[in-house]
């Protein structure tokens, strides 16, 4: 197409791992200059030709209508007695299909990798009928979006959490029948900093199957608030002391670290665990005093708050380090009346278990959604085209 030097033009990309394809900013025809571009169609497949043997491969829209895109973004319109479109994206997104794309892109990896259209077009595919394909693409695309529903659902969740949190840990936001000032303490008053077990990786390591061995949780394992228990090491119990075993409440912290952004990160041991548990010498653990609500205190590490002061206590150094006393000496605001202590980190705690079940959810349809397109495309499994859903039912 002929590009105008004074006229703005709106671009298209198309995103690895089948993420679709996204809009750039709006360049002029002069940044253009004599750049090859074709105007988008929707209803096409599109390829992002560099990337192709990772997945970028996606469907031109409607709403791509009016765009532009360079030669690098090749589309290609399907026959449609032949072929559903959607099924075909599916099929190239597939362990099979990603094979077919990489063995089409010969060369070294990054930008040395680029799709040759002829070998791609050579491809030899083997379809059921398009009715099939039809049926199979419809499936698809409901999970998909019973899944970005899930999505939204969650996003919308943190939103409110992290807005409520704000308020909440601040006394900006309070029940009516709490009225009693709050009061500025320091975080090493309201609890106690315990170090982290050392061990000999040599002589010190156990098996899960010791049935005293204790269990040993690293930085990897504090993930967003909550604990991963799935890599867990073992070391012999005579090298933890009573005093360092976690008990809930406890608070484990990521101390030191390769990677700056696990410092500070910090997960709360929610209830008892199944066996003798304690933390590496590279985390440490915080104890809250007796009469410190936990899920109060939970809070306050999740907070922006504590993620600021983290930050500023990391900005300028080389060594990716914490010391206890620099989470010692966070002040925080804390309600006078332990009932409104109560009563924030309950709240804010409803908000995380609603959080946590949506994301079993998201999960859970995740694994649907992998589970049945692998079956459904390769032919274990098969969706009638008499039986293709309708409205927002799923039948498989």
């Amino acid at each position: 197409m002929h590009v105008d030097p004074a006229a703005e033009y709106l671009e298209i990309g198309v995103r690895s791992h089948g993420l679709g394809v996204f809009h750039k900013d709006a360049v002029s025809g002069a940044v253009l200059g004599s750049k090859s571009v074709y105007e988008v169609v929707p209803g096409c497949l599109v390829f992002n030709i560099v990337f192709a043997w990772e997945g970028a491969v996606a469907i031109t829209r409607e709403c791509d209508r009016g765009r532009i895109a360079s030669h690098r973004f090749p589309m290609l319109r399907a026959r449609a007695e032949r072929v559903d479109l959607e099924y075909l994206r599916l099929v190239l997104l597939t362990s099979r299909g990603r094979h077919w794309l990489r063995l089409a892109s010969p060369g070294g990896a990054g930008r040395n990798r680029t799709l040759n259209m002829s070998e791609l077009l050579d491809i030899q595919l083997s379809l059921p009928d398009v009715s099939a394909q039809r049926a199979v693409a419809t499936v698809s695309l409901r999970l998909s979006s019973l899944e970005s529903t899930c999505q939204r659902a969650i996003d919308s969740k943190r939103r409110l959490k992290q807005a409520l949190l704000q308020q909440l840990l601040t006394g900006k936001l309070r029940a009516r029948s709490h009225r009693t000032a709050w009061r500025s303490a320091k975080l090493g008053e309201l609890g106690e900093f315990v170090r982290g077990v050392s061990y000999d990786a040599e002589t010190d390591m156990r098996s899960a199957a010791d049935g005293d061995a204790v269990a040993l949780l690293r930085a990897g394992n504090l993930q967003a608030g909550e604990l991963r228990l799935d890599d867990v090491y073992f070391i012999d119990p005579r090298r933890c002391s009573p005093r360092q075993l976690l008990a809930p409440g406890d608070v484990a912290i990521c101390m030191s670290n390769g990677s700056r952004t696990l410092v500070g990160k910090a997960s709360q041991i929610r209830s008892q665990l199944d066996r003798p548990t304690t933390v590496g010498a590279f985390c440490t653990i915080f104890r809250p005093s007796p009469g410190v609500d936990h899920e109060f205190i939970r809070q306050v590490f999740a907070g922006s708050k504590y993620r600021a002061w983290i930050a500023r206590a990391l900005a300028g150094s080389a060594i990716n380090n914490l010391r206890a006393s620099v989470i010692e000496s966070l002040e925080v605001d804390i309600p006078t009346s332990p009932d409104e202590e109560r009563f924030v980190g309950n709240t804010l705690g409803l908000l995380d278990t609603e959080l946590n079940l949506l994301d079993r959810q998201l999960a859970a349809v995740r694994k649907l959604k992998r589970g049945l397109m692998q079956k459904l495309l390769t032919g274990e499994l098969e969706v009638p085209a008499a039986e293709e859903p309708k409205g927002d039912e799923v039948h498989a």
